[in-house]
């Protein structure tokens, strides 16, 4: 059996895909959007495996100098 795997990190430097995640005034915010930008990724994911036909495992998000990865 052949496997194929492919690896993408992802780095939106102008901040515009929908699922960033920001910094809110208190901390109920911040969880809010956090919840609502891991529904969002996960819309997106949900999309490219049917646009691609395969199947998408997601990692995780890094916060690296207040930039998301």
């Amino acid at each position: 059996m052949k496997l194929n795997h492919l690896f993408i990190s992802v780095l939106d430097v102008n901040e515009q895909l929908p699922f960033v995640i920001k910094e809110a005034k208190n901390l109920q915010q911040n969880f809010e959007l956090q919840e609502k930008a891991k529904e969002e990724l996960n819309r997106f994911i949900v999309l490219l495996e049917k646009q691609f036909k395969e199947d998408i495992f997601y990692i995780g998000t890094d916060v690296i100098c207040e930039k998301s990865f």
